[in-house]
């Protein structure tokens, strides 16, 4: 790639993804109402990853050995602790739309399972942290264990509904 296009290529992809990010969040907050601190969390997440893959991309470039898979874990860790420990207070009338008035009607099992949702995302962002020390195939078995937990809570919550009906 030339030297021009990975300088400002990058900055300029990130700037393109954080416009949309904060116009998707400004969009969601005008029809749903604000969840201040998570959209803050979330507004914060391309940022780092630009200042962090900018670094790792100078150091590759000044001949550094650079270990992208763990830099790479490393951001996906704690982008699931960050988010699992901000989920349980997004507030249940936070989640409008298709297939999301049952939330709304049920509060209590709103907060149990988003609460779920955030222990399984912050232990698998430790997991995840944890397995830069092992070997690559031990990371790729934390993420596909951590996706599914998440996958588990979530269908999970369809019971907590069931069981307040």
């Amino acid at each position: 790639m030339d030297k021009p296009i990975a300088v400002f290529g990058l900055i300029i992809l990130m700037v393109a993804l954080q416009i949309i990010m904060m116009a998707v969040t400004w969009l969601n907050s005008l029809q749903k109402g604000a969840a201040k601190k998570f959209e803050k969390v979330t507004l914060g997440v391309i940022p780092v990853l630009t200042f962090v893959l900018y670094i790792a991309t100078i150091m590759v470039n000044l001949g550094t050995n650079v270990n992208i898979w763990a830099v790479a874990m490393t951001l996906v860790g704690l982008i699931f602790i960050v988010l699992g420990n901000y989920m349980p207070k997004i507030p249940a009338d936070y989640n409008r739309g298709p297939g999301k008035k049952k939330w709304r009607d049920h509060p209590e099992a709103w907060k149990k399972m988003s609460r779920e949702l955030g222990f399984v995302m912050v232990g698998g962002g430790i997991l995840c942290i944890i397995s830069i020390l092992l070997a690559e195939w031990v990371s790729i078995v934390a993420l596909i264990l951590t996706v599914a937990g998440i996958s588990y809570v979530g269908f999970r919550g369809q019971r907590y509904i069931n069981e307040a009906e």
